[in-house]
């Protein structure tokens, strides 16, 4: 809906500088179709264009500069860790005017100096002449570690940069002053997690331009050591084929082993003139940075990234969805998050089998319970039989056709017959599925006195319905293939009875 609103907007738009004879759309409404109906700017541009109209991208550019002035106001530089707010450095002891060196692209750990210094409620933020932490920029969240003196280190729970100075919030110390030497160190395990997602992203993003089409840009992103996000441009949900097809070829272009080719602080235009791509409606320096590995990938991007392509490891996919109209997300992970997410399926599954096998156990107890019920049911046709006894040579002989579903509960039958019956001789014959079931069954009695056994009489009755059978003296059972002898049978029950008195 949200999608559709969008874009009657922009037909309306179209169809106002129709009538005015104007072919570039305002830099208000590209804005307010990113703004409101969540139109990424590429979007925008690539409707307008294939309709023969431009957009005024520096009138887009102010509004948004207006919107981030704003937001910077309302929260200034704020420090999540440890709930600081601060907006200069006017109120911090500094030792030295000059920015700080960030030294992350090359080394984990480097020797540094406090330059600058400020106590916040229960942290001290402290400014480092050089140091190798990454402040959150591009998607990349922070580095966290720990600075170090001879004596003793303070862990680093949070970084910021203002004024070209990068601030790391520490626990209060009295360990730092200005002046002090010490060593700035990231935390190396979190650092490399993170590479690997970040280097992952670029070769998500040319894998997504290949497959669905250059249509797709990077439309917002997480890059942290547990995850990686990307956020991308494309009209519609991606099937099952275009996500394997996307996580195959990334897996393939990494194991490629391409060697980081890092080109730092280049002009501008040079990086333009490699092909390096560059995302509509960001700002860039007349300096930038260039990440290439291989011609893969090639994108402007500040973070940090793994030295060759082979140690991002596997690379999976776990979820894909949509954000706004047009935007659609692909949440991933790689190294160890593969093993943790392959270990949380496979206890998954676990459960699942589990929980399959409770669920089994709990049908085979409604079985048992719903098969009970009905034999208690099916009983009553024996109260019919039972009523009305026969004789052979003065011993009562029960017999007829019941309905039962299976042998056992045939079986069940002649139990429950032999239990009813003080003495006497009982058949019971049922039809089951298409074939002939009997049981047989003796009085304790009989079989002591007139030496009668259940299993001959079955024996006997089987052959007249073509088949055969046994078992103990007190309860026989026996099957055959004439279905049309049954009658034959019960009606024969006496004279083979009789037979061995």
């Amino acid at each position: 809906a949200t999608l559709d609103r969008g874009i009657d907007l922009f037909e309306e738009v179209i169809e106002k500088l129709e009538k005015k004879k104007s072919k570039i759309i305002p830099g208000e409404d590209v804005f307010k179709l990113y703004d409101t109906y969540g139109f990424p700017v590429d979007l925008t541009n690539i409707m307008a264009q294939e309709k023969g109209f431009s957009i005024n991208e520096n009138g887009f550019n102010k509004l948004m500069d207006i919107q981030k002035e704003r937001a910077r106001e309302s929260s200034k530089e704020k420090f999540g860790a440890a709930n600081i707010i601060i907006s200069d450095l006017s109120d911090f002891e500094l030792a030295e005017k000059s920015p700080s060196e960030f030294t992350g692209y090359d080394e984990l750990k480097s020797d540094s100096k406090v330059i600058g210094l400020k106590k916040e409620n229960r942290s001290s933020l402290v400014v480092l002449n050089k140091t190798p932490f990454y402040v959150e920029s591009g998607g990349q969240i922070d580095d966290l570690g720990q600075i170090s003196t001879k004596e003793n280190s303070v862990d680093v729970i949070d970084v910021a940069k203002v004024d070209n100075k990068i601030i790391h919030v520490v626990e209060n110390s009295n360990l730092l002053k200005t002046g002090t030497e010490v060593i700035a160190g990231v935390d190396e395990k979190r650092r490399w997690d993170i590479m690997r997602n970040h280097t992952a992203t670029h070769f998500l993003h040319s894998a997504l331009r290949k497959i669905l089409g250059t249509h797709v840009h990077q439309a917002g992103s997480y890059v942290g050591p547990d995850r990686l996000r990307f956020d991308f441009t494309h009209f519609q949900k991606l099937s099952e084929s275009e996500l394997h097809d996307i996580e195959t070829l990334v897996n393939e272009e990494l194991r490629i082993s391409y060697q980081l080719q890092h080109h730092r602080n280049i002009p501008y235009d040079e990086a333009k003139k490699m092909g390096a791509l560059m995302f509509f409606g960001d700002k860039y320096g007349d300096r930038v940075n260039v990440v290439q590995y291989g011609e893969f990938t090639k994108e402007f991007c500040g973070g940090t990234h793994v030295k060759n392509s082979s140690q991002v490891g596997l690379f999976k996919i776990v979820n894909e969805s949509s954000i706004a109209s047009g935007v659609r997300r692909i949440e991933a992970v790689t190294g160890i998050g593969v093993e943790k997410y392959i270990g949380e399926q496979l206890l998954i599954r676990k459960k699942d089998e589990e929980r399959i096998e409770e669920l089994l156990d709990t049908k085979k107890k409604l079985e048992k319970e719903i098969s009970e019920l009905n034999l208690q049911d099916d009983l009553t046709q024996l109260d019919h039989i039972l009523s009305l006894p026969s004789e052979s040579k003065r011993i009562k002989i029960y017999k007829g056709k019941v309905h039962a579903r299976n042998m056992d509960e045939l079986k069940s039958f002649g139990d429950e017959m032999r239990n009813k019956i003080k003495s006497g001789v009982g058949v019971l014959v049922a039809q089951i599925n298409d074939k002939v079931g009997i049981v047989a069954i003796v009085s304790d009695d009989l079989i002591k006195e007139k030496k009668l056994n259940a299993g001959k009489i079955v024996g006997e009755l089987a052959k007249l319905v073509g088949g055969g059978g046994g078992g103990r003296p007190h309860l026989a059972t026996a099957g055959g293939k004439d279905v049309s002898g049954i009658k034959d049978a019960i009606g024969k029950v006496e004279k083979i009875v009789g037979s061995f008195l």
